[in-house]
């Protein structure tokens, strides 16, 4: 095996453990919904890139700072069509 193959099977081997552990690191962040895992993991696989990754990064920060958390005891008192009007545009958001 040449000295270029051989740099090259390290870098791709490197290149995979690092793509595992970024795997990992997503799956076992607690505050992060499934469908967020999902997009993290589909994101960092094919868009490998440091400035892209830094802007969707503070673009999620962003998202996360102007949120209004919702409590159980919020959605309680909610009459049943806001209720039904919330789940329709959750259905819906995705096709959005």
């Amino acid at each position: 095996m040449s000295q270029m193959t051989l740099m090259g099977s390290v870098a791709t081997i490197l290149h995979v453990l690092i793509q595992a552990a970024l795997v990992v690191r997503v799956l076992l962040r607690p505050h992060r919904e499934p469908a967020s895992r999902i997009a993290w993991i589909v994101v960092n696989i094919l868009f490998y890139d440091r400035s892209l990754t830094a802007d969707m990064r503070e673009r999620q920060d962003n998202y996360f700072a102007s949120a209004r958390p919702v409590t159980s005891e919020m959605v309680t008192h909610w009459t049943w069509r806001r209720r039904l009007g919330n789940n329709a545009i959750a259905m819906l958001g995705p096709v959005l």
